[in-house]
């Protein structure tokens, strides 16, 4: 039987020493040699891990690693994925590579109108002092419609 993602992540985000997510982790991987749409939600996990640990380079090889096995089977985990990943290279310093990580993980959560994400990438666009939907462009007519 397969486990709710959803679940391991509350149970590890509950967890007060990295460490103890192991379990969690091994449990997460055996599940997602069965499910695909699993894989972006073990890279997650582990880069979050490894995060923990002080090991940032490492988190960011997970995360980048996880981006390019992740499947569109679950549109929520890919872009907790990208979110974290995205986080990570604006705190380390590389904004151009988190903002597109973000801009993406905008997307997908806004075509999933899943409020609380939308809100947290928001946050993390605005600390790379950027707008979360950059204007769209109007026509010169468009500017005089109502």
């Amino acid at each position: 039987m397969v486990s709710e993602p959803a679940s391991w992540e509350h149970r590890v985000a509950a967890l007060d020493h990295p460490d103890e997510g192991l379990a969690a982790l091994d449990q997460l991987r055996a599940d997602s040699g069965q499910v695909s749409y699993l894989r972006p939600a073990l890279a997650w996990l582990e880069g979050w891990l490894a995060e923990q640990r002080g090991d940032l380079d490492e988190a960011r090889r997970i995360y980048a690693g996880g981006e390019a096995g992740a499947s569109t089977g679950s549109p929520v985990y890919a872009g907790r994925l990208l979110l974290a990943h995205g986080r990570l290279l604006r705190r380390t310093g590389n904004r151009k590579e988190a903002v597109e990580r973000l801009r993406r993980a905008n997307s997908l959560f806004g075509g999933l109108r899943a409020a609380p994400f939308v809100a947290r990438v928001e946050a993390e666009l605005a600390a790379c002092h950027l707008p979360a939907n950059p204007a769209k462009k109007r026509s010169a007519l468009a500017l005089t419609d109502g």
